[in-house]
């Protein structure tokens, strides 16, 4: 017997805001909205935010902060939502991860560069970690400026370590009560370099400090240039009346902040060269860059190439700037991308007197000593 395929009956519906025509209606959980709202409560609840995430700092299991929690804010609390507190913490960036420091290989390295002012070796691979080490150093070096300057000017450079780096730094400075300058003024000293990444342009960081309340006041200066020139544009550029006065400020910064990059595939030097230059540069025993210029094992280096990136301070001039009492900041973490360590790089840094002051990941620092001791 056959039998006659049934036909779907037609309902009408009324399509609610935002659903579209003809579409099954969305089913709502009324348990997903309550638990939402639950721990929307806990999480407004600093107190009680600020236990949890004491107690799983210390490395308290979930299960006894849950009565903890019941018995000082009468808040019951389900397995997972000291996980889920912990976590919405984290996005909040009220935790902050600090990794042991590596004071052997600190020493080694002060004992072979006693010039250094100060230096940390992190035991991390993290760019992050690393960046905000860098950032609370720089905050010590501000401070340092207390009571002796009224505006303490930093010159900085770009990429993604130093964009790290700045992106930690306003919430280094919002938590200072005192003992630092009155005004923070800060230089880009390099144009946007990286197209495929225009936020790590020193121009950009500025919108990392907007709507903040700090102690100190905070100033920008940036550079309106293109990222690669030749030679000669880079003359000529530099006769502009803006970039001239870009030029004549560097003259008043107290420190210069920076970060390193090793000569290889993943180096925004290297991709935004032609061959003949990058072949001009390993001919001169290129290693890295810093501040987005080349430097070799001995040094920076001079040799002419067809384009070059456009930056305010060379690194010879820097060198100078040492000499003169001026301060330099700067951090050397692995590739973010590759993970390759930085310690052929750190060499020429140290062997030329470069930095003033050094936060580097142990890896990177322990093939620099490494090479130290077989030299």
């Amino acid at each position: 017997m056959e039998v006659e395929p049934r036909k779907k009956s037609r309902k009408t519906t009324t399509n609610r805001p935002g659903q579209i025509a003809g579409e099954p209606p969305k089913r709502t959980s009324s348990f997903g909205i309550h638990r939402l709202r639950r721990l929307q409560r806990m999480v407004d609840n600093f107190p009680l935010v600020s236990l949890v995430c004491q107690r799983h700092v210390e490395g308290v299991h979930p299960k006894m902060i849950i009565p903890e929690v019941k018995k000082k804010f009468r808040v019951e609390m389900k397995r997972e939502d000291p996980g889920w507190v912990v976590r919405w913490a984290a996005e909040e960036g009220w935790l902050v991860f600090r990794p042991p420091r590596h004071d052997k290989l600190r020493q080694q390295i002060e004992e072979l560069c006693p010039t250094l002012g100060d230096i940390q070796v992190i035991e991390t691979m993290e760019v992050g970690v690393i960046a905000h080490g860098a950032a609370r150093m720089l905050m010590r070096m501000l401070r340092s400026f207390d009571g002796h300057k009224d505006t303490v000017h930093v010159g900085v450079s770009g990429g993604h370590t130093m964009r790290a780096l700045m992106r930690t730094l306003p919430g280094e400075m919002v938590h200072v009560s005192g003992g630092m300058p009155r005004t923070v003024h800060f230089h880009a000293l390099a144009a946007g370099f990286d197209p495929d990444d225009p936020s790590t342009n020193p121009n950009a960081f500025v919108g990392l400090f907007d709507n903040i309340l700090f102690p100190t006041e905070i100033r920008f200066t940036g550079l309106s240039a293109p990222a690669i020139v030749s030679p000669d544009t880079f003359e000529k550029l530099k006769t502009l009346e803006d970039i001239q006065d870009a030029f004549q400020s560097v003259q008043d910064i107290d420190i210069f902040v920076t970060a390193g990059t090793s000569w290889h595939k993943c180096s925004v030097l290297q991709k935004r060269l032609g061959e003949e230059d990058q072949a001009t540069l390993e001919r001169a025993g290129v290693v890295g860059d810093l501040l987005w210029r080349p430097i070799s094992r001995q040094g920076p280096i001079e040799s002419e190439v067809e384009r070059r990136a456009f930056t305010l301070v060379e690194l010879q001039e820097l060198i100078k700037f040492v000499r003169a009492g001026k301060q330099v900041l700067v951090t050397l973490a692995p590739c973010g991308i590759c993970g390759a360590l930085k310690g052929g790089l750190l060499c020429p840094i140290l062997t030329q007197k470069i930095a003033t002051h050094l936060v580097v990941d142990a890896g990177s620092a322990g093939q620099y000593v490494a090479e130290m001791s077989r030299s």
